[in-house]
């Protein structure tokens, strides 16, 4: 047998196998003895027909077929293990030349992303100075102020930005009512966006109990049987209320349910400690992000671009069946985004092979440093889970049989994320 590796793309290797003269001559006998078992001719027993004749009812193309399997398994592992490969994916076979003399195959094979690793130790990374200033206290003071705001009828006058309203709604197109446009005593805040465009700017300056109608025009990015078409809404103003706030004092602070807090002081101070630690918290992870980058790209990986067009098709194919569970089609969230097909693609295939590059650095730093992750280690997560729901560790098992493999993959990631953390300066 001869052979011929040669790279033909980043991940893509063409193998070509030629045998010939007595090992091929070996390989067509075997194949013709082996479908020859099971040849019946009428006046003959199983196995017992002359040679011509039963070769005359074995297609030379199953017995071609039988052979090259035969030749296959007997070399194709062994060549791949030789030349240091791994495979990927399912190779795709080509006969390129087969006779009784000869045979010719190219196999394109597909093989596993390769990782030469830049330095990931003793890196420097600057971070910034962690800052809490009185202005994001007050902010968490002024949350706390609206979430015990009372809301109290308004006697006088007409709706404001802020008022909370009291309405029923239904919606027409054309002189047809239509599904979910209708609601009574529903309440609503002037000015929190939560209906479609335009709706709650027409209710501004409407007063308690006066009917009002209102056309609005469905955004493209609704749902297909309304987008972008116009409807009119029947309004009917019952109330109208406007928010008080308390005052900012002791009182808010017990307001706020804090073991260690009785007076506005003590609340603040509280404030500050928690705000400084999610700042810290929220600093330690963007350095581990610049050094993750950083190692990254000091990286070379090699991965094939048919893997890459796979996961690109299967991301974008999950997608389109996310959108039309929803209700919505590709085209039309194309048209939210305003990006063209083409460029969507392309923006998911660069966002795919750096996850693809980063998966990789990271599993080549966690073989390089002997780091794993245990049975054990999985169990006690299992078991945590399942304490959290009240179920048994067994029935959590069943339920994550499909994402244990995940589970897995960030446990492993999280434990480099740590050995990461005590090798460099962030």
């Amino acid at each position: 047998m001869e052979k011929d590796i040669k790279k033909i793309e980043e991940g893509t290797y063409e193998i070509t196998l030629q045998t010939s003269g007595e090992e091929w001559n070996k390989e067509i006998e075997s194949a013709y003895n082996k479908l020859a078992k099971n040849v019946e001719i009428k006046g003959f027993r199983k196995g017992k027909a002359p040679k011509d004749m039963v070769r005359s009812r074995i297609k030379p193309e199953k017995m071609f077929n039988e052979a090259i399997n035969s030749f296959l398994e007997k070399n194709f592992d062994k060549v791949i293990k030789e030349a240091g490969l791994a495979l990927f994916d399912q190779p795709h076979l080509h006969v390129e030349k087969i006779s009784n003399e000869e045979l010719t195959l190219k196999i394109h094979a597909v093989v596993e992303p390769t990782v030469e690793l830049g330095n990931y130790k003793n890196i420097e990374i600057d971070k910034e100075v962690v800052v809490v200033v009185d202005e994001d206290i007050d902010a968490r003071i002024k949350d706390l102020q609206e979430k015990n705001a009372e809301l109290t009828v308004k006697e006088e006058g007409t709706v404001e930005e802020g008022n909370t309203v009291i309405i029923d709604f239904e919606g027409f197109l054309g002189d047809k009512p239509f599904e979910g446009g209708k609601a009574s005593k529903y309440q609503l805040e002037i000015g929190s966006n939560s209906f479609i465009p335009g709706f709650e700017e027409q209710i501004i300056g409407m007063k308690s109990g006066e009917d009002k109608d209102i056309k609005v025009t469905f955004p493209e990015n609704y749902t297909p049987e309304l987008k972008g078409k116009e409807a009119t809404f029947k309004i009917h103003l019952h109330e109208i209320k406007v928010k008080e706030l308390p005052s900012i004092d002791d009182e808010l602070a017990l307001d706020a349910n804090l073991d260690d807090v009785s007076t506005l002081e003590e609340l603040k101070e509280h404030y500050r400690k928690e705000l400084f630690a999610e700042k810290e918290a929220e600093n330690n992870n963007k350095s581990l992000e610049k050094l993750l980058d950083v190692i990254v790209k000091g990286s070379k990986v090699e991965v094939s671009k048919s893997l890459i067009d796979r996961e690109v098709s299967s991301r974008i194919e999950g997608l389109k069946a996310d959108l039309e569970r929803q209700g919505n089609t590709y085209e039309g969230y194309l048209e939210q985004i305003k990006t063209k097909e083409e460029d969507f693609v392309n923006n998911t295939r660069e966002q795919t092979k750096n996850n693809i590059n980063f998966a990789f650095v990271i599993m080549e730093i966690a073989k390089q440093e002997k780091i794993e992750v245990s049975e054990e280690e999985i169990d006690k997560d299992l078991e945590e889970i399942a304490k959290m729901y009240g179920q048994s560790v067994e029935n959590i098992k069943n339920m994550l049989q499909d994402r244990l493999h995940g589970l897995r993959q960030d446990k492993l990631f999280r434990k480099v994320y740590d050995f990461l953390k005590t090798v460099n300066n962030l």
